[in-house]
């Protein structure tokens, strides 16, 4: 793993095939494929939730291609998604690498692609130039077009940690920064980074140089259940008896509901009510944690707000 200066998620970042960690079965069959000396897929789709190493793969994947800094091309489709980026990558396709023999496109999040931009790749997904190859990345595999993801691409899915791996993953980080954490404050960032590598690391990072075992809960708790205005909805919604939408409105237009702003209050939720549930038996809460199990990549502030109306009616 690269060991410059950065943050924890930066830093540890896997350079190679042997420093990534987990998902092995997917990493030897993609090893296998990129091996061949003829047939390589040169449309290649990794599905899996968020942070858990599906661009990692990618630039692996790139670096395995030969393929220079220079040419390896990475979009983020959710601000790019419509068909003048489609037209773009297809023309800039055409030409040769700037060095060596290949070229990657990476595409983040494909699956916010108009359906023009998915359209208008289907055919150099199909006839892909010798020197060029495709790597798309999805959080939410379902809303790929079929024909792209069913019959161009080759799949690889990419999962969360399980409990003893990530486990071992943290406590082999915290020993190269020379230091260590308690049992449970380990077992709480598994909870609150939902077997995540990254959202693991960038709570690590948080807490590395807090002393106090106190404080480093509290920190780590607070990635659970989020800020005191998620922590009040959950408990505005908890309460017995009719909750009035119009007092919910006025909670949630205290936070910040930009960018992934949505998804990390919906995990934050998920979670706060997940534990509730550990020690109660509870119709109406389990209820409403399966309004949060989906994620809100897609649907965003409309989503989560969708989410609450109904949580509040239950």
């Amino acid at each position: 793993m690269d060991e410059t200066k950065g943050s924890l998620p930066i830093k540890y970042r896997p350079q190679k095939w042997e420093d990534f960690v987990g998902n092995e079965s997917t990493v030897e069959a993609l090893k296998a494929v990129l091996d061949r000396d003829e047939g390589k897929p040169h449309v290649i789709m990794f599905e899996g939730p968020s942070g858990c190493g599906k661009t990692t793969l990618a630039l692996l994947v790139a670096k395995e291609l030969g393929c220079s800094q220079e040419d390896i091309r990475k979009y983020n489709i959710a601000d790019m998604r419509g068909i003048d980026t489609a037209r773009s990558i297809i023309q800039q396709a055409r030409y040769s690498p700037l060095q060596g023999d290949v070229k990657v496109y990476i595409l983040d999040e494909v699956h916010k692609a108009t359906n023009e931009f998915m359209n208008s790749m289907l055919e150099v997904f199909e006839f892909t130039p010798d020197h060029v190859y495709f790597i798309l990345c999805t959080t939410e595999p379902n809303k790929v077009l079929p024909t792209i993801r069913n019959q161009r691409a080759q799949v690889f899915p990419v999962n969360r940690l399980p409990r003893p791996i990530m486990m071992n993953f943290l406590k082999e980080i915290a020993k190269k920064e020379g230091t260590t954490f308690e049992e449970e404050h380990y077992k709480e960032i598994f909870n609150a980074s939902e077997g995540s590598p990254r959202a693991a690391l960038a709570i690590m990072d948080k807490i590395i140089d807090v002393e106090d075992d106190a404080k480093v809960l509290e920190i780590i708790t607070t990635e659970v259940f989020g800020e005191k205005e998620i922590i009040d909805i959950a408990q505005f919604l908890m309460k017995q008896g009719k909750r009035d939408w119009k007092s919910m409105s006025n909670i949630i237009k205290g936070l910040d509901l930009t960018g992934s702003k949505p998804e990390e209050i919906r995990r934050a939720l998920k979670g706060y009510f997940g534990k509730i549930l550990l020690g109660r038996d509870d119709k109406r809460i389990f209820d409403i944690v399966c309004l949060f199990l989906d994620n809100f990549y897609d649907s965003g502030k409309e989503g989560l707000v969708c989410a609450l109306y109904l949580a509040c009616k239950m």
